[in-house]
């Protein structure tokens, strides 16, 4: 016990005077006369415990220089760890890195002349697809034309659109005949439409009939008397033509010659969605 406690004692007294001084001279001031009153203490201490008779005695003291070596070792460990300065190279590149990702992920924020001018640029690109939609000749060109102008949200421009102009009631006046085409291959809709209008005291008025038949069997008929039942789409040309009793809706598009309407065909999947599934192409008889 003697020796173990005397080897102890010289180790901390070893590392309270020259390796503490040693350490946190650039850190932590080191009081050179606090040091060497505890080391003296220690030695009092110990030289007391020399001088004890029994066990009993020399396990209580021994407890109590313990105890005051572990107090002192654990003040020191604080003051050096609250004293070491936090280095701001390891720190700077992370914040960098963060601004960075925030700026990456944060929507640009536009002024008002910006959000108008992105609308008229977003509205200049759909009536050039539009034109795209009139001008095809092949089926492939059709493709990618329709592809262009589909609607995203059908259900939202059914509530934003807008009363057909002039030139649109005069597209759709006649007669026209054509079919749906499935993107699932599935039979095609042989489409029968008749439309007649006029202007009748600044309102258009008339009538319309547009018939739905599949090989041999008639889907669906819808017809309408009295003021215009369509609607234009409301950033462009688009005519919106309800069938189906409101279970599918046509996206049309006068062709250039006047002869021809092509379009987007819409199926209802919700109350308020529409998912497009397949195209339609019309030929003027009448």
């Amino acid at each position: 016990m003697k020796y173990v406690l005397a080897l102890l004692l010289a180790g901390i007294c070893f590392w309270a005077g020259r390796y503490s001084m040693n350490l946190t001279a650039s850190v932590v001031p080191v009081n050179a006369a606090s040091n060497c009153n505890e080391i003296e203490s220690f030695r009092a201490d110990f030289a007391e415990y020399q001088q004890l008779k029994t066990d009993a005695e020399k396990f209580k003291k021994a407890d109590e220089i313990l105890g005051k070596i572990m107090t002192i070792f654990l003040a020191d460990l604080a003051m050096r760890v609250k004293s070491v300065p936090e280095s701001k190279s390891a720190v700077e590149p992370v914040a960098v890195e963060n601004k960075a990702i925030v700026h990456e992920l944060a929507p640009p924020i536009l002024t008002p002349s910006e959000v108008t001018a992105s609308a008229e640029s977003q509205q200049r690109i759909w009536l050039k697809n539009e034109t795209l939609v009139a001008q095809a000749t092949t089926e492939k060109e059709l493709a990618e034309a329709l592809k262009a102008v589909e609607s995203k949200d059908l259900f939202s421009e059914l509530k934003s659109g807008t009363p057909l102009k002039p030139e649109q009631v005069t597209a759709i006046n006649g007669h026209y005949v054509g079919e749906i085409t499935f993107f699932d291959r599935s039979s095609k809709l042989e489409v029968d439409w008749n439309a007649e209008y006029a202007m009748v005291r600044g309102k258009w008025r008339g009538t319309s009939s547009i018939t739905l038949t599949r090989p041999g069997k008639q889907a669906s008929s819808s017809s309408s008397k009295g003021d215009l039942g369509f609607t234009s789409v409301a950033q462009g040309q688009g005519i919106l033509v309800k069938v189906e009793g409101g279970e599918g809706y046509l996206q049309l598009y006068p062709g250039i010659d006047g002869e021809r309407l092509n379009g987007n065909y819409y199926k209802k999947k919700a109350i308020d969605k529409f998912t497009k599934t397949g195209t339609i192409s019309l030929q003027r008889v009448r």
